[in-house]
């Protein structure tokens, strides 16, 4: 074979594979979105380079042996490929990361965890708060800072730290409360039954919200007569006084099996945990 014609375009080895895999031109040729003549001519181009031919017409297109050997090197070089563009779009990419966070934890804890994250060499950040009832797609995301293991896939939930529920109202607001925010993970009996167990009473609660977004907590709680129950982290203000409880709930960093290593590496694990515990 002539070292000068050893050269097969990798167009005409997917069209190779698409006719190998339908066993049929017209098929291969819906598939590929050109003409019948077109795939024909792709074939043929290969049999003129190699010299012999690729299919056995007579047999349904099945594989000649030598057709099976070029099959099998056809669709390892397109892997290759896919491979090749798939590294060079990660560099392109590398030095953005794409967080989200649940919105339980309160802003200034997001805004510590994204500190933590520009001390890594990364370009870009983008940032996305959600409610655990609407979890983001985890293949759009990097990292993703919530209360609950997500499901296993293209990356892993990893334990970050473990807070208590906290009673919290304003260390001026010692009145009987009025209104009562709690956090959505709790039920409204597990409240009332804290309120009672602290002596708090409810004879004058008229208003009882429930929501998973600390700003929201944080608002409500700058009302007069208002007593919020919510994770520790939900609440990092001063002027508020903080009742621990024994419930309990933990923060999961899910993180992509891409951007997991780099992560792993440094000590920004640890900082974030300590971050949570301002």
């Amino acid at each position: 074979m002539n070292k000068s014609k050893c050269f097969i375009d990798s167009k005409y080895l997917l069209t190779l594979i698409k006719v190998a895999k339908y066993r049929s031109v017209t098929a291969a040729a819906e598939s590929l979105f050109m003409t019948q003549p077109a795939v024909s001519q792709h074939i043929k181009k290969i049999e003129n380079t190699i010299g012999v031919e690729v299919f056995d017409r007579r047999g349904g297109f099945e594989l000649t042996q030598h057709g099976k050997i070029l099959f099998d090197h056809a669709k390892k070089m397109l892997s290759m490929n896919e491979s090749l563009f798939d590294q060079l779009k990660s560099i392109n990419l590398g030095r953005r990361l794409n967080i989200a966070v649940e919105d339980v934890f309160c802003p200034r804890v997001i805004e510590c965890v994204l500190r933590q994250f520009k001390t890594l060499d990364y370009r870009e950040l983008s940032f996305t708060s959600f409610s655990l009832e609407h979890c983001p797609p985890v293949e759009e995301y990097d990292l993703i800072f919530t209360t609950e293991r997500l499901p296993r896939g293209r990356g892993t939930s990893h334990h970050l730290d473990t807070v208590s529920y906290s009673l919290v109202r304003s260390s001026g607001d010692m009145v009987t409360p009025t209104r009562v925010i709690f956090s959505s993970t709790l039920t409204k009996s597990y409240v009332r039954s804290v309120l009672t167990e602290h002596e708090i009473s409810l004879d004058n609660v008229v208003y009882w919200h429930t929501t998973s977004s600390s700003t929201l907590i944080n608002s409500e709680l700058a009302m007069p007569g208002t007593i919020a129950i919510c994770p520790d982290w939900s609440v990092t203000s001063d002027g508020y006084l903080k009742t621990p409880l024994s419930q309990l709930i933990n923060m999961y960093i899910w993180s992509s099996d891409d951007s997991m290593t780099k992560i792993a590496s440094s000590d920004v694990p640890a900082r974030v945990r300590q971050t949570c515990k301002l």
